[in-house]
């Protein structure tokens, strides 16, 4: 009785939440071959499929002999229709999972709903070139050498800061063409921003510097790297590898706090910044308070510009890529494993050569001019050799969400409406160069059993709070000395030997 009571309810809920299913895409093959058909359920940033991504897969379709079926519910409820899905023994052929290291995922490895692929990646020439090797290894996850998902690549970045030019002009300053800074040059930017009437309006209401409180409650300090705190790596210390913010024998992540604390006291930074959220942190730079935010290059024009036009027409928008540390070097480290998200393929699919041989289509010259750019004499048409945009590449939308190049800077371009050939060269080179900046953090993303217990995550609270008095002002530096040694002892300890182990064996050591 309980089973067929069990079955009824998830049916019962399948109906509700499926009921609204999104219709395929019309994929039949124009020259009436057979086709491999298999169903893609992902998250995409629209669930609604425009004729724009339909010809996209129309493209990809007739390049590989396929037929593809996406099913793409609100990103609201994704988890919960996953869940229901998987419950439910009805697979499609991939799918699409925003987090490889939720239970969801873990779960479909383990009790075989995913295989893995790695036979089939001997010969995505693409794939393989086009994402990083901490992807794979991420991938790998059952902790052999097999390979479970094909990564949706994020690329790898250390960014940096958006600046308000027309304020630099006001207070006689000029950036660098590669957008490097020294410390002392980036301290002068955020004095003048606060003490030199920047906007001109003869009133003493502007900061230089931006920033939002953090997601476990107060502010931590910027520009970090500068003291060579860069996330987990090599260490000649008491232990093989080290995060040199819980190092009691390292000064750096004090050092860091010293100069946050420096900058705070003489009015440098917004100081509504350890209570406000991020999105309250743009508005505020858009609105002309504070003139120096942190942010992405590729989000200057399509995402600030508009706004701040609108409240003055004579903003100007520059970026700083990256402030030099004591070697004059630029390096920043980037968490995470280069990816946000992966694609699975189940053990309903008859053909996973093909499933895989499709995504690295998408990644070869081919199928990524089409990711970006979309279809000739859709998205645009050619002149002399040059692409010119139409109102319809606003709604290429899918196909720019299935993959990623990890070199490719250009893709972060969205405003093709624009033909302004110099600014465009101007952001893909910030791009880059924030993409040469980053190293990654050896720990992968993983996270600890220590980290996961309940006094360890409330000490973490604990920390962040002295981190943001020290910062304010209300306690020395001196303070974070008793904060490690707690840290240590609410679990760090061992959350340090975890990570240890952890890289040890990922690096082969």
């Amino acid at each position: 009785m309980k089973k067929v009571l069990i079955g009824i309810l998830v049916a019962s809920l399948m109906a509700a939440l499926f009921g609204c299913r999104q219709p395929n895409v019309d994929t039949s093959l124009t020259d009436g071959s057979s086709a491999y058909e298999f169903k893609i359920f992902g998250v995409f940033a629209s669930p609604t499929i425009t004729d724009v991504d339909s010809a996209f897969v129309k493209m990809m379709e007739e390049a590989n002999g396929i037929k593809v079926n996406l099913e793409i519910p609100p990103t609201t409820n994704y988890s919960e229709r996953l869940q229901i899905m998987l419950a439910g023994g009805d697979y499609p052929e991939v799918i699409q999972f925003v987090d490889v290291t939720n239970k969801a995922y873990i779960d479909a490895v383990q009790n075989g709903i995913i295989i893995p692929i790695t036979d089939y990646l001997k010969t995505a020439e693409n794939l393989n070139k086009y994402s990083y090797d901490i992807s794979w290894d991420t991938l790998k996850t059952k902790d052999d050498s097999d390979i479970y998902a094909i990564p949706r690549t994020s690329i790898m970045r250390a960014d940096g800061y958006v600046v308000r030019e027309d304020w630099l002009d006001n207070v006689g300053l000029t950036l660098p063409e590669n957008g490097e800074v020294t410390l002392d040059e980036f301290t002068e930017i955020l004095k003048r921003f606060t003490l030199n009437d920047p906007d001109s309006d003869g009133k003493n209401n502007t900061y230089g510097f931006g920033c939002n409180q953090s997601s476990l409650g107060g502010i931590d300090p910027i520009a970090i790297n500068v003291f060579g705190i860069n996330g987990w790596q090599e260490d000649d210390g008491e232990f093989s590898y080290m995060h040199k913010k819980f190092d009691k024998n390292d000064n750096s992540f004090k050092n860091a706090l010293e100069y946050m604390s420096s900058i705070y006291e003489k009015g440098f930074i917004d100081p509504d910044s350890a209570t406000i959220t991020r999105k309250v942190a743009q508005d505020r730079f858009m609105q002309g308070i504070t003139g120096v935010l942190p942010a992405f290059a590729g989000n200057i024009d399509p995402v600030f510009a508009p706004t701040m036009k609108k409240i003055n027409p004579n903003v100007k928008l520059t970026y700083i890529t990256g402030i030099k540390d004591a070697k004059g070097k630029v390096q920043s480290a980037v968490s995470g494993t280069g990816i946000w998200g992966a694609y699975a393929i189940t053990k309903s699919a008859k053909n996973p050569q093909k499933i895989v041989d499709s995504f690295d289509w998408m990644l070869s010259d081919e199928g990524w001019d089409a990711v970006k750019y979309g279809v000739k004499d859709v998205t645009y048409h050619e002149e002399d050799g040059k692409k010119i945009f139409n109102k319809k590449f606003e709604q290429h939308i899918i196909a720019r969400d299935f993959v990623r190049r990890n070199n490719d800077s250009d893709f972060f371009i969205t405003d093709r409406l624009v033909d302004d050939v110099a600014r465009t060269t101007q952001v893909s080179a910030w791009v880059d160069q924030c993409i040469k900046n980053a190293i990654p953090s050896m720990d992968r993303g993983y996270i600890t059993k220590a980290s996961q217990k309940p006094e360890f995550i409330d000490y973490q609270v604990t920390m962040s709070e002295v981190i943001t008095k020290i910062i304010l002002g209300s306690l020395p530096v001196s303070a974070y000395d008793k904060a490690i040694d707690g840290w240590y002892k609410a679990g760090g300890l061992e959350l340090v030997e975890e990570m240890n182990e952890y890289i040890k064996k990922v690096e082969g050591k």
